[in-house]
């Protein structure tokens, strides 16, 4: 990785947690159905246990900055596992919704702030030359644990009851906790000495928080329903009013004028655009493998696992590609896997054997470990190192957002296009409505390959001389 082998403990052991937060993000996906039927709660509300760990994390992510400048890697670990762990127990023995949703949320506070602290760390220690293979083994544990999570949970449900997903939450980061106690180190960098503002900690919670609820509730109701339009529109006006006052106070909470650096913008962009494939098309998939192929949740997992692995080897390759050939080159081919693999989807129908669909889906995840943490590099890497919590924050933000808005928006093209489909057979409706939810992926997939070929640059030669500028 080119990091100084005193720290290499350190980033291990912030990978590991953040590889088990990432876990838990989709790891009670399969479970779900049993948790519902042994609390005799509704669906709805069952949701919910998702749906609450992206919001908190997505309100969580914008404090980062401030957290990250302000305190030290041991304390910040500390608190976040601290949370992590407290939380994976209280789920464990909790034994009504409202403890088992309160041990979510202390979850979710703790891996939204670990995401941002090992990007940041990575980016600070690994020298410019290494970055993207560095940034590459991060993809592990961002891409990789939320892809076999269902897989996971489905076995763990099936086996020993969904209890046991907590327990082992609570093993791991209780192990982690441990292991940080002798090893963790603390990484020195420029600290944040400026006041916390409240004001935007409020706008930025009602904003990303509201968008984040307005979207994972589309999936439920209509696009006017008052649990989508008013936390739509609250959203959408605190983030209006956040952004102004970012560019008014002196230390604000996040500096969004980074966005006048161009090639930061064009990545924040693609990486929205990747996530939200990434995302919408893993919520699609498996309601159309179980829902119209008749096959089992297992089933539909294992469908998904050799993608997984293939995002798992294929980022650190492209981190590798990115330290020697430059961000156009890995950009334009990973962008080409993704559309080229959607495209293959498109064709697909409910006569296709399932290793041509499997095969298809391993086409696109070959694509999304030469995007996502390339993409995050090369336009944080832009950034001075002053600006890089700020980038980090952001672009962590952006990724839940849109994975939350991509989940939600497949979910409706698929529905609304089997309503509007006019076949009297539901089965005939619901692959019709599928289909175009893998059109309209498709043709997001396609703009975000031309966006790569017209505004992503950067070369080895480029690289090399912005490493001997910095030093």
């Amino acid at each position: 990785m080119g990091v100084d082998k005193k720290y290499m403990p350190t980033i291990m052991i912030i990978l590991v947690g953040t590889f088990v937060g990432s876990l838990t993000q989709t790891l009670l996906t399969s479970a779900l159905p049993k948790i519902v039927a042994d609390l005799g709660i509704s669906v709805g509300l069952g949701q919910w246990l998702t749906t609450i760990y992206l919001l908190v994390i997505g309100i969580m992510v914008p404090t980062t900055s401030f957290l990250i400048g302000r305190f030290s890697t041991r304390q910040l670990f500390y608190t976040c596992m601290s949370f992590f762990f407290t939380g994976s127990l209280l789920a464990l023995f909790s034994g009504n919704f409202a403890m088992l949703l309160s041990g979510r949320v202390l979850q979710a506070v703790g891996t939204g702030i670990l995401f941002p602290l090992l990007n940041v760390i990575v980016l600070e220690l690994a020298p410019l030359s290494r970055r993207g293979f560095a940034m590459g083994i991060v993809g592990l544990a961002v891409s990789f644990a939320p892809a076999i999570a269902p897989t996971l949970s489905g076995w763990l449900n099936d086996t020993y009851g969904w209890q046991s997903i907590f327990l082992l939450l609570s093993v791991f980061s209780g192990a982690i906790l441990l292991c940080a106690a002798f090893l963790l180190k603390n990484v020195k960098r420029e600290e944040f000495s400026g006041p916390l503002d409240k004001l935007s900690i409020l706008l930025s919670s009602c904003g990303f928080g509201g968008l984040l609820l307005a979207f994972t509730s589309l999936s439920d109701y209509s696009f006017f329903h008052p649990l989508v339009i008013v936390p739509l529109a609250a959203g959408i006006l605190s983030l209006v009013f956040f952004v102004r006052r970012q560019l008014r106070i002196a230390n604000p909470l996040l500096d969004v004028r980074i966005f006048k650096n161009r090639d930061f913008a064009v990545g924040t962009t693609l990486i929205s655009l990747y996530y939200f494939a990434f995302l919408g098309m893993g919520i699609v998939l498996p309601i159309y493998i179980q829902s119209y192929l008749g096959q089992t949740a297992l089933v539909s997992g294992l469908t998904l696992l050799p993608g997984a692995f293939l995002m798992a080897v294929t980022s650190p390759i492209s981190g590798w590609m990115l330290d020697r050939l430059g961000a156009r080159a890995t950009l334009i081919i990973g962008s080409a896997f993704l559309a080229g693999g959607t495209l293959l989807l498109v064709m697909t129908d409910a006569g296709t054997p399932m290793g041509v669909l499997v095969a298809d889906y391993c086409v696109r995840c070959i694509g999304l470990g030469f995007l996502i943490m390339p993409t995050t590099t090369w336009s944080v890497d832009s950034l001075d190192l002053k600006k890089m919590p700020d980038g980090v924050a952001i672009n962590n933000t952006m990724r839940q957002v849109m994975g939350a808005i991509g989940s939600a928006l497949m979910v409706t093209v698929m529905s609304a296009a089997a309503a509007g489909s006019g076949f009297d057979s539901p089965m005939r409706a619901g692959v019709y409505g599928v289909h175009m939810s893998f059109v309209f992926s498709a043709v997001l997939c396609s703009a975000a390959l031309v966006l790569a070929v017209i505004f992503v640059r950067g070369t080895k030669k480029e690289a090399f001389k912005k490493e001997r500028r910095r030093n």
